[in-house]
């Protein structure tokens, strides 16, 4: 989509309504707070300083981001996971089989989703805070 010049075409369709649901949670302040709850692994900043130093709000860093068709790599194939992405990388891979189950539950847990990788991406790692710890989180300042 256009609003969306990042994501793959064949996650696209699936991904518009829950990108717009996320980027409309980082837009406002109790969810945008969530940057300071947790720091860059490779900094010890908080991920609001790395967002500050890229030179954009949250919701312009959201749609920086590549979103890319995960089907067949690793991290998607349990099919229970809707998304995963390395530390710092631009990239969020997207898992098809994840995706569609999502298609089922809410959209604001699938944005939340996309927020909690979105944190991943700003250098967030995982163990500690667990995943369940960081997707609270998220839950807390950003809504169900």
């Amino acid at each position: 989509p256009p609003d969306w010049p990042n994501v793959a075409p064949h996650v696209a369709p699936a991904l518009r309504g829950v990108l717009r649901e996320a980027a409309g949670r980082l837009a406002t302040p109790g969810c945008a707070a969530l940057l300071h709850d947790f720091a860059d692994s490779r900094t010890g900043r908080p991920l609001a300083d790395t967002l500050v130093a890229s030179g954009l709000d949250a919701e312009g860093w959201l749609r920086s981001l590549h979103f890319l068709n995960g089907n067949g790599r690793a991290g998607c194939v349990s099919g229970r996971t809707l998304a995963y992405t390395p530390v710092g990388s631009p990239v969020v891979w997207v898992c098809p089989l994840g995706l569609e189950k999502a298609r089922t539950s809410t959209r604001g847990s699938s944005a939340n989703v996309l927020i909690h990788e979105a944190l991943h991406t700003l250098g967030l790692t995982e163990d500690p805070p667990s995943s369940e710890e960081i997707t609270l989180q998220v839950r807390i300042r950003c809504g169900k």
